[in-house]
């Protein structure tokens, strides 16, 4: 038994959700910048060479440790 909502009879659960990841990821994004830049300001810039590598890595980390739904697929 799923306590999710019936899409069918109450859609306005579901409506803008697209909308709503996408805005989530943009901030998820600004998050990791912000942080990137703050390592390359205390690296005196020599982060910046492995900028690449660093928002791989720190968005891995980034999305480990942000919380999760409790039942995302019951």
């Amino acid at each position: 038994m799923s306590h999710l909502p019936d899409p069918y009879a109450q859609s306005e659960f579901y409506s803008y959700v697209a909308l709503k990841r996408f805005g989530a990821w943009v901030i998820d994004v600004l998050v990791i910048t912000v942080i990137l830049l703050i390592a390359g300001i205390f690296t005196v810039g020599l982060a910046w060479f492995f900028w690449p590598v660093f928002f791989v890595a720190l968005s891995f980390v980034y999305t480990a440790l942000t919380p999760k739904p409790e039942n995302p697929r019951e």
